[in-house]
């Protein structure tokens, strides 16, 4: 069972850590277990592959999902996303920072290679300035990985592969 503390989500349990972690989910605490992001934590909760507990209370995804609302107007959205790549079978990891995903070619584990894109999730409000786009590209390239922005509209998933091209 997961614990819901402070710090995030902890699976303490050493053979659900062992199944998570094979399956590509978490990172590894400090001897404390494995990590779980809310989403991550929200996706297994739905598939019933982990149970969670907050103060001896055990939580279902919907409230799970609620409390990490509080902290991020843009987790259902992200939630969406990391569900729509985890679904098609794909390893997806989180950062560098907010609302970016690493995302994997299915059939290959992070232990195996390197991510194929990077998808930052962008709030359905979010104004394109060219400032703001070319420093999405620039970590992009630095990681050398494909661009991708992704967004919810009208309850619908949209992704934008982005590229900067040089027509020599």
């Amino acid at each position: 069972m997961a614990l819901l503390k402070k710090e995030g989500i902890v699976e303490q349990g050493t053979d659900a850590v062992a199944r998570l972690r094979e399956a590509g989910f978490g990172r590894n605490g400090n001897g404390s277990g494995l990590f779980l992001h809310p989403a991550e934590a929200c996706f297994l909760l739905g598939r019933g592959a982990i149970g969670v507990e907050k103060g001896g209370k055990k939580l279902d995804a919907a409230a799970l999902a609620k409390i990490s609302c509080k902290s991020d107007k843009n987790f259902p959205c992200l939630l969406a996303v990391y569900s729509h790549f985890r679904k098609n079978g794909q390893v997806v990891r989180f950062g560098p920072g907010k609302d970016v995903l690493r995302v994997y070619e299915r059939g290959i584990g992070r232990e195996e290679g390197r991510a194929q894109h990077v998808i930052f999730v962008l709030d359905g409000k979010w104004k394109a300035d060219l400032a703001t786009l070319w420093q999405k590209i620039s970590v992009a390239h630095l990681l050398r990985k494909e661009l991708v922005l992704a967004f919810c509209k009208a309850g619908q998933l949209v992704f934008i592969k982005v590229s900067k091209q040089a027509f020599d």
